[in-house]
């Protein structure tokens, strides 16, 4: 069987949202300290130890399109219906699965030690 040559990027944006992050070395330390002392921005997924606790207030969903097996932007904006009726069950409908999930945080970190 061939393999589909279809994928879809989701970028989700979330006004607010609350991460458990344990550094697990100076660099990780370095990098949380970074984003507090200048907003730089912060991939979570880059720490060796973290878990989302919950992100609420979403602002935004965008889907890119990317390979060579969609047929035109048709099936494309039928695909991007499907997803925002169903969400995540529309992309297992179509036989997609989730490869990759990246955090982003902008604007700075409250930290707070538990």
């Amino acid at each position: 069987k061939a393999e589909n040559k279809r994928w879809v990027t989701v970028t989700e944006c979330w006004r607010w949202g609350s991460f458990y992050i344990t550094p697990r070395d100076e660099d990780e330390v370095a990098n949380l300290q970074a984003c507090v002392d200048t907003e730089e921005m912060i991939c979570v997924s880059d720490f060796q130890e973290w878990e989302m606790e919950e992100c609420w207030d979403g602002c935004s969903t965008d889907l890119e399109f990317y390979g060579e097996d969609w047929k035109d932007d048709a099936e494309k904006e039928a695909f991007e219906e499907g997803y925002f009726e169903e969400s995540w069950d529309h992309m297992e409908k179509e036989g997609f699965d989730s490869h990759d999930t990246e955090f982003e945080i902008y604007n700075g970190v409250e930290i707070t030690e538990q």
